[in-house]
């Protein structure tokens, strides 16, 4: 009977040890199932934790594109010097901005002096042929020369007239003034920006040669930059005029909408072109054919939506934060569509429902709880 006492003590012991460990397991299991933070009101203010009731709301679907910066045709010139030259100076760099009548270089060309001289020369020629045209149409009309002889002063007159207005168009092309006297020969043209812009490309130096159709210079207007944006074939149907868009560049938001739809597919992409207006456009961040990524609000609903940053996305699922019995509780949400600043969320359970989601401070509770799953719940 002495040992059966002691040995009964141990048996005891060992059963009640056993039920200690089994309880810590269970306690451990529930821990580790908990995915919510309980915070004091004041730490709620400290973190500014804001809720609101979910309710249904306006949201457009938002539709992602790619596109580029263009500036219109108008506002894009390419310089040539339309004749044979050497340049003789060059005045700017690529990045410089020029303004209309400002002179960009001065050529150097034999064949501009040769225009020259021919130019004056049928001048003076066609001034003496039209007196003398004068002279012989009173000798016709009193019968002294033959009507053959004042037809031909007549075609000499015209042709040398052809002849001086074909040149007088070639200086109008190379924007030379056609007012020159005998004394004004020179071998040097100027060129001068027939716009205000931006030089984009410069192909200029000292002395170099350059042939009539060589791009000199190009010159960018950026008052008038539209974007042209490619649009899947799929998706074209979304989207009509006056369909509002917005992109960033360096952090900085640019707005606009559709104006046209082209009519015409592309059959290599499969994408449809779209022209868009924009409304901020003189911003130094945007660049003549800069690549973008556009945002393109569509089509309209009525849906339960919250605001982006309310949103957690992790493992390729998506969660937020709703305040359940003072404590504000994870919860996985299905997305629907979205727009600028909302997203439709689908699948709540309904005893969610009608509680406060968390819609400012999300991401500052998701790292309390990260850090309490990591240390023990300390909160």
């Amino acid at each position: 009977m002495k040992y059966l006492i002691p040995f009964l003590f141990f048996l005891f012991a060992c059963n009640n040890n056993d039920k200690k460990v089994e309880d810590n397991h269970h306690e451990d299991d529930n821990h580790q199932n908990e995915n919510f933070v309980k915070l004091k009101k004041e730490e709620i203010e400290l973190y500014n934790i804001k809720t609101q009731v979910l309710t249904q709301k306006s949201i457009k679907q938002v539709l992602q594109a790619n596109g580029y910066v263009e500036a219109p045709p108008n506002s894009k010139v390419s310089i040539h010097s339309l004749i044979d030259a050497n340049v003789y100076e060059s005045y700017f760099l690529k990045g410089d901005h020029v303004k209309k009548g400002q002179l960009l270089l001065t050529l150097s060309s034999f064949e501009y002096i040769d225009m020259q001289k021919n130019y004056l020369i049928s001048k003076s020629k066609l001034e003496f042929i039209e007196n003398d045209l004068k002279r012989k149409k009173t000798l016709y009309e009193q019968n002294v020369i033959s009507e053959k002889e004042y037809q031909k002063i007549k075609t000499d007159y015209h042709l040398e007239r052809y002849k001086l207005q074909a040149i007088e168009a070639k200086f109008r092309l190379l924007k030379i003034p056609n007012d020159k006297n005998i004394n004004d020969i020179s071998p040097f043209i100027k060129i001068y920006s027939p716009i205000n812009g931006y030089i984009t490309v410069d192909n200029t130096n000292k002395g170099k040669y350059i042939t009539a159709d060589y791009l000199l210079y190009e010159i960018i207007n950026k008052e008038h930059l539209h974007v042209e944006i490619q649009v899947y074939q799929d998706d074209v149907a979304q989207i009509k005029p006056d369909s509002p868009f917005w992109f960033y560049v360096d952090n900085v938001k640019f707005s606009g909408e559709v104006e046209l739809i082209n009519q015409k597919l592309d059959k290599q992409t499969k994408t449809i072109n779209l022209h868009g207006h924009l409304f901020n456009n003189l911003n130094k961040q945007l660049k003549h054919d800069m690549y973008i990524i556009t945002n393109i609000l569509t089509n309209e609903k009525k849906a339960i939506a919250i605001n982006k940053n309310s949103l957690i996305n992790e493992d390729d699922q998506s969660f937020v934060f709703v305040y359940k019995d003072e404590a504000f509780y994870k919860i996985k949400v299905d997305i629907g569509i979205e727009s600028e600043d909302l997203l439709e969320i689908k699948n709540i359970k309904e005893e969610y429902s009608k509680l406060p989601f968390v819609i400012q401070g999300a991401n500052t509770l998701n790292n309390i709880l990260r850090k309490d799953d990591f240390s023990g719940h300390s909160h």
